[in-house]
């Protein structure tokens, strides 16, 4: 009679420890909330660009009223997504989240008008590859950053409300200081971001309904720290070469 050897066998997979599995888990819903917030900035590009090329730019920015509109109809969605987040399914977050990232695009549609296509791209590449590096700092790092976080929230606010008031008396701020000081900003906010979002996965683990609207809740913040990093970074940019902005 024939003789197996156990090295014929297949291997044994190991069994998973529960730590093991909440990594996994984690993992998972990690990338969802990046693979969201990636969609969303999908959505937003593919709908300026679509708007631009139809003349609907055209048409918004001759009728400022459509505008402020649009910029009201944004801080409903932002603020009904923050009440109804204990409340509202994720499937409706998650709807909530896109109908941003849609009227985002409409807006930003302007930004074609204002600079070449060049500027634009070269200040989306080097925002994701910068957006790409404190993303890695986020979720590697052993220190806690919710001092960092709330102090750059902070440095925002005063940021905003220094800008608002120099307006009101006529004067302005820099482009290239206004816009340097708030890419630091966002460059704390992110990493803290981020980091927030690893720690509240792992404490959610054993409810699903939680993580899936959590996954929603932390890809329009990332969504809104890329936002941001781009928009600094294309001021600096094109204030920087000078010759980037249309004539």
């Amino acid at each position: 009679m024939s003789q197996y050897s156990m090295d014929h066998l297949p291997p044994i997979p190991p069994e998973q420890t529960p730590v093991q599995q909440t990594f996994e888990a984690s993992q998972s819903y990690l990338t969802l909330a990046f693979l969201q917030m990636g969609l969303g900035l999908v959505i937003t590009a593919g709908i300026a660009f679509a708007f631009l090329i139809l003349g609907g730019t055209s048409y918004l920015m001759a009728h400022p009223m459509i505008s402020l509109v649009l910029l009201i109809a944004q801080l409903g969605i932002a603020a009904a997504f923050g009440i109804q987040m204990q409340k509202a399914s994720a499937a409706t977050l998650r709807t909530m989240f896109f109908a941003y990232a849609v009227l985002t695009g409409i807006t930003f549609s302007s930004l074609g008008v204002v600079y070449t296509g060049s500027t634009l791209f070269y200040a989306f590449l080097i925002s994701a590859v910068f957006y790409f590096c404190l993303a890695f700092v986020g979720l590697t790092t052993k220190r806690n950053l919710n001092s960092l976080g709330l102090i750059c929230l902070v440095g925002l606010v005063v940021l905003l409300v220094a800008s608002l008031v120099l307006a009101l008396f006529g004067a302005s701020m820099s482009i290239l200081l206004y816009s340097s000081i708030g890419l630091i900003l966002f460059t704390g906010i992110t990493c803290w971001d981020v980091q927030r979002m690893k720690t509240i996965m792992a404490q959610v683990e054993s409810d699903e309904p939680s993580r899936q609207k959590w996954t929603v809740y932390f890809a329009l913040e990332l969504y809104l720290d890329f936002i941001n990093i781009f928009l600094y970074v294309l001021r600096l940019f094109a204030a920087g070469s000078g010759s980037s902005s249309r004539r």
